[in-house]
């Protein structure tokens, strides 16, 4: 979804594979300047990465917060695991 910030207006909704690719296009039919274009905000997601920086390079990657907290309560889960392993005592506890 391409949304204006300063008017809070959605621009254009896309949805699917290649959504970076097909959001560029209507956004340009609008006579909208996607060089201006300083922000995105997106999940992280190596696909949406790539797409970001080669639709729109001089935009500043956000990633959502959702993802970032999931990604670090995995990692967590993990160093738990493995002290488990080393410290039995801790068995149970988080």
């Amino acid at each position: 979804m391409g949304v204006d910030l300063a008017t809070k207006k959605a621009l254009y909704v896309v949805e699917g594979k290649g959504c970076i690719k097909a959001i560029k296009t209507p956004l340009i039919r609008k006579n909208i300047n996607v060089g201006n274009i300083a922000y995105a905000s997106i999940e992280l997601l190596p696909a949406f990465i790539a797409g970001i920086n080669a639709q729109f390079p001089q935009a500043e990657i956000h990633f959502a917060r959702f993802h970032a907290v999931k990604l670090l309560g995995e990692a967590m889960a993990k160093v738990r695991q493995l002290e488990c392993v080393e410290h039995v005592e801790l068995k149970g506890h988080k």
